[in-house]
């Protein structure tokens, strides 16, 4: 979608309001808005549908059923999933399951990420879940994890000891572009968003990264996306729900079932709910580029995601006598929102 005018409407501050801000630009420039496609968001019922038809697996009532415990392991406040939408439906599927509501956690599988303070697990999760459910966020630090040897490649595969001990083990996440695993969601809330330090290591710095929107992988090429599923297969990952989320963050796809299959039906869908059209002029063209982060503006590290779109635009690809300016727009992260992550030589540093 294209819009002419001198103003732009855009959304910002996810989690911390979600509200809509109008940019204001000077008298005679002509301002082009660029947007991906509308979707409405799913209704109760909708989501309902989503559960009683899962991709690849039966239904999630009869895959607790018998089951001693489970984990739902959630990703964090870097990420827009609304967990408090979704979450109610598990827990309805894990009740009919018989799976006792004293065995039930969830886990923040943040991998190298920062812990979740009370206020965000709360909003992350709703206050009424926070209050009845035991919330722990993962720590890749601590070494309170469980082996369970090596991968083909040589990763070792260490897990977050309260999923690797519970009998049912699913993950609940969002669907976004990432350079290393190509969308977010399906098995890269077990790794490494549980994984140990080790795991996390070899993750990081022994595979190529996917490319981001990448869906599939490259024939003979043993990318992140592979180990974190080899990792999950061998975990014994039971199942995801994954949801796309619209330019409001309102859940636009909802994909569950198979760790594999549903996940890759959601990054196709993920693929048309976030394309956005680029008119060749306004390629060729651009004098300035304003890029929004929302929804990934409630942590630092996320919102370079936003100026990926550099490469489209002629201007903007660096050169000894033209570079375009661009500017990334983002107003949510919090003060405390620091990240630490392995680099290539090895060594921990914070971000």
């Amino acid at each position: 979608m294209s819009d002419v005018s001198n103003r732009a409407a855009i959304y910002s501050r996810a989690w911390y309001g979600d509200e809509q801000r109008v940019l204001n630009f000077p008298e005679g420039w002509k301002v082009h808005t660029l947007a991906p496609p509308v979707y409405p968001a799913l209704s109760e019922t909708q989501i309902a549908e989503a559960f009683a038809h899962p991709i690849g697996t039966p239904r999630l009532v009869d895959l607790a059923r018998g089951r001693r415990s489970a984990v739902i392991i959630i990703d964090d406040v870097s990420r827009p999933t609304p967990a408090a939408t979704v979450i109610p439906h598990i827990l309805r599927e894990l009740d009919e399951a018989g799976v006792p509501k004293g065995q039930i956690r969830i886990v923040v599988g943040g991998g190298s990420h920062r812990p979740l303070t009370t206020r965000e697990i709360t909003k992350k999760v709703g206050p009424d879940i926070a209050a009845r459910y035991d919330v722990v966020c993962h720590n890749f630090l601590d070494g309170d994890c469980v082996g369970y040897g090596n991968l083909a490649d040589g990763m070792p595969v260490y897990i977050n000891r309260v999923v690797a001990e519970s009998d049912f083990k699913l993950c609940l996440g969002g669907i976004y572009p990432h350079s290393a695993v190509g969308f977010g969601g399906g098995a890269k809330l077990m790794v490494p968003g549980v994984a140990g330090v080790a795991t996390m290591w070899h993750f990081h710095v022994c595979h190529p990264g996917r490319g981001h929107a990448v869906i599939e992988g490259r024939d003979g090429v043993l990318d992140n996306r592979h180990v974190a599923e080899e990792a999950a297969a061998m975990v014994g990952l039971d199942a995801v729900v994954n949801t796309v989320v619209n330019d409001r963050r309102e859940i636009a796809g909802l994909f569950v079932g198979d760790f594999i299959q549903a996940h890759r039906k959601g990054a196709q869908f993920a693929l048309q709910a976030y394309g956005t059209e680029i008119p060749d002029a306004l390629r060729a063209e651009a004098n300035l580029v304003v890029t929004n982060c929302y929804p990934l503006d409630a942590d630092p590290l996320q919102t370079g995601k936003a100026v990926w779109m550099r490469q489209y635009f002629e201007r903007a690809i660096p050169s000894p006598s033209t570079r375009l300016p661009t500017v990334s727009f983002t107003t949510a992260c919090s003060i405390n929102s620091t990240t630490n992550a392995i680099s290539s030589n090895g060594r921990l540093k914070p971000l």
